[in-house]
């Protein structure tokens, strides 16, 4: 078996689909799908729950697949309850789009291009194609363990939601282009969609990079999974010979529709940042990180990247040593660990305690752990101190944890869901006037610009339907 695991590494590309059954059969694809499905709920806030748009989405969806060669292949379509812009597929027929991505799209000509693109990726099977080659990587390895009796092996079982959505080659991007301006095309929507979406999406980017000062991104962002240009897409429109369609769908006002009221931006229910702060309702709870911070919310954790490596992460757990926050550093959340300078203390009069454990990422920062007792249960506020700035930071740590403090119900109730709002243009509205309206604090223009498809050059005429946030 081995020797002929060592042959088929060495065998030419005209056998790579064979090898792909191989090591991962079309069975294999929708049993690692469904397994791994609820892990991708799990990482994106769940399923979004608007019957309406998730039919919608699921209707433009299914209509693609009928487009395809593959067309009696069952799919399931997702739209992910995530503030994060991207969409992905899973092996087995799992396509997701977040509602992020959905608030961004024009029109149902652009959500299409996303949807038939990640078709494409299903179809031409990448993700069993990208873990064919790293199990057959790893090949050598099996080799060498029988040969030395080793227990290295490969499960291809433990293939994780990560793998799966770690990027895909510029190839594999090229060939779901192809597929997909094919499948639009098909289905009588212009491919050209899918390149302007794409601008979009890079526009999107670019904001992200005006608000955070670097691509705020967990690695779960549409480029860090989609290594794509628009002119890349326009080339496969060129090279795709798509059938040339004559008054293709566009469905705008259909779309607007559709999306008028859909969530924007983080869910109460999961927490909600505003700049350097961040506010949980729901737990009715709120701290401030540091200034040259910048927050980030996902489901299980509030994270904070800062200066020269710095982090700070806020998770919850058990109180399983009551309100003695001291005991329950030392016994439960560092007990196999060296901890020194541990103090117990209040925060807005509530228990708290904390320690240091130094010399960490190889001696060159400390962690600072704050553990407070909170409505019965334990906020826990870790902090990584590099030693390079730690005179600068731990003020600002100390800052921090004295900044957590409860919300009334009163207060809790005061913050409310944002939500894309579609609005007629007016006689007499511009560009300026109508991104006053947005409820932030920053960045106003540069915001309804990148939501609307537009620039700083872009006019208004009344009766056009634009997006706004309330």
């Amino acid at each position: 078996m081995f020797v002929l695991l060592f042959v088929l590494m060495l065998s030419g590309p005209a056998s790579a689909e064979g090898l792909t059954d191989l090591i991962m059969s079309p069975e294999d694809e929708k049993r690692i799908g469904a397994a791994e499905h609820q892990k991708i709920l799990t990482e994106f806030g769940g399923a979004y729950h608007d019957e309406a748009l998730t039919d919608y989405v699921d209707s433009i969806g299914q209509f693609l697949v009928t487009t395809t060669a593959t067309a009696d292949t069952e799919y399931t379509f997702t739209v992910l309850n995530s503030p994060v812009v991207n969409a992905f597929a899973l092996p087995g027929g799992y396509v997701y789009v977040t509602r992020g991505l959905v608030a961004l799209a024009e029109n149902e000509a652009e959500l299409a291009g996303v949807i038939a693109h990640e078709i494409g990726h299903v179809v031409s099977r990448h993700s069993a194609k990208r873990q064919t080659k790293g199990t057959l990587a790893n090949i050598g390895l099996l080799i060498l363990g029988a040969a030395t009796e080793s227990s290295t092996a490969v499960d291809i079982g433990q293939l994780g939601a990560s793998a799966i959505l770690s990027g895909y080659s510029r190839e594999d991007e090229y060939e779901a282009d192809n597929l997909g301006v094919q499948y639009m095309s098909r289905a009588g929507f212009s491919p050209h969609a899918m390149a302007s979406f794409l601008r979009k999406l890079q526009a999107n980017d670019q904001l992200q990079s005006l608000l955070y000062g670097r691509r705020s991104s967990s690695g779960f962002g549409f480029f860090d999974t989609h290594p794509r240009t628009a002119d890349r897409v326009e080339r496969a429109i060129a090279d795709a010979s798509a059938l040339q369609v004559s008054n293709p769908i566009v469905a705008q006002d259909i779309y607007y529709e559709k999306i008028d009221g859909v969530l924007y931006g983080d869910d109460p229910s999961e927490g909600l940042i505003f700049g350097r702060r961040f506010v949980h309702p729901d737990l009715r709870f709120q701290f401030t990180v540091p200034q040259d911070f910048h927050l980030i919310n996902t489901p299980t954790a509030v994270l904070a990247r800062g200066p020269s490596g710095a982090g700070i992460k806020l998770d919850m757990d058990d109180a399983r040593t009551g309100g003695d926050m001291r005991r329950y550093i030392t016994d439960v959340w560092a007990p196999e660990v060296t901890v020194r300078n541990v103090r117990r203390f209040k925060v807005n009069g509530q228990p708290a305690a904390s320690a240091v454990i130094s010399g960490i990422q190889n001696g060159q920062a400390d962690a600072v752990l704050a553990a407070i007792y909170h409505r019965k249960n334990v906020y826990r506020l870790a902090f990584v101190v590099p030693r390079a700035v730690e005179g600068r930071l731990n003020y600002a740590v100390e800052q921090t944890v004295q900044s957590f403090r409860s919300l009334t119900a009163a207060q809790a109730r005061e913050y409310r869901p944002q939500s894309v709002v579609v609005h007629e243009v007016q006689p007499g509205d511009t560009i300026h006037s109508l991104s006053r309206r947005l409820p932030f604090a920053d960045h106003q223009l540069e915001r309804f610009l990148v939501l609307n498809g537009m620039d700083r050059n872009s006019d208004l005429r009344a009766g056009q339907l634009v997006k706004l946030i309330e």
